[in-house]
């Protein structure tokens, strides 16, 4: 994680692990009704947990970021991306190590 301590790494870590065994407890009833299967949570763990925490972790620091740039920084405009010509495989990841890859580009940052 992007301009934090140590120890607030480890607290970061661990509530990204919080947020995703939350998240993966209220998606399992909806992943086992979209694909009309009675599978447990833990099933979805093992499938998509991993993925999952990865995806919060990266929003956690990039939250992290946004609120200490904005009590650090006067901030006196915004940039928005322009997607019309961007190629989909640029922003659309087809395995996790791609996700990864991705969202470490200093576009994304």
């Amino acid at each position: 994680m992007y301009g934090v301590d140590q120890k607030e790494k480890l607290v970061n870590l661990e509530k990204a692990k919080v947020i995703s065994f939350n998240l993966l407890s209220e998606m399992t009833d909806a992943l086992n009704r979209i694909h009309g299967t009675t599978h447990c949570m833990r099933y979805w763990n093992i499938l998509l947990g991993h993925w999952l925490w990865r995806c919060v972790s990266i929003v956690l620091d990039r939250h992290q970021t946004l609120v200490s740039t904005l009590q650090e920084t006067n901030i006196s405009g915004t940039t928005t991306l322009n997607f019309v010509d961007t190629k989909l495989d640029t922003v659309v990841m087809y395995r996790s190590s791609n996700f990864s890859e991705l969202v470490d580009l200093k576009k994304w940052r």
